[in-house]
This record gives structure tokens, C-alpha cells and sequence, in this order.
């Protein structure tokens, strides 16, 4: 499955670093392994500066600039979030 993740994503989001290794993840407030490129994410950076467990937790998730274009790709994304809450 990761295969096939890595593989959509390199032609998705035009990145040819994107590897099954390195979409690993045990999660943005997690110890452990990280995705490609976590420690330059502005939303993962963003969430720890104000230290909240995700996205879901601030009050300007709808409006957020930085999460906007996420939403645009993948609608289903701010849904995911708020039903967090």
C-alpha cells in the first residue's frame, strides 16, 4: 500500500523523493518516524508553536491560510478535522 501511496503522490504532487520509506509517519506530536520533509511543514510547525494536539484544536481552522490549499485537494480533509472535536 505504500507502494502505491508513494508512487500517486511522486506524480500528485510532483515530488520524485516521495518513497515507500519515507511515508512513514507515527503522527505530527509523535515521538518516532516522521514523513519526508516533516520538520519544514508549516502546518506540523504551526500546531506544535501553539501546542495543540492538531489542526481541530484552533479556532481559525476554517479560515486558516495555511490549511486553505489542503482543503481545496482534499475537501474532505476539514471534515475529517472538525470531527475531531
Amino acid at each position: 500500500m505504500r507502494a502505491k501511496t508513494a508512487e500517486k503522490w511522486k506524480v500528485q504532487y510532483n515530488a520524485p523523493d516521495i518513497s515507500p520509506e519515507t511515508i512513514n509517519c507515527n503522527g505530527c506530536t509523535e515521538e518516532g518516524i516522521k514523513f519526508a520533509h516533516c520538520n519544514q511543514y508549516e502546518i506540523r510547525n504551526c500546531v506544535i508553536s501553539k501546542g495543540f494536539k492538531n489542526c481541530a484544536d484552533c479556532d481559525k481552522l476554517e479560515s486558516c491560510s495555511i490549511v486553505r490549499n489542503i482543503h481545496k485537494y482534499v475537501p474532505d480533509a476539514l471534515e475529517n478535522l472538525k470531527s475531531l472535536n
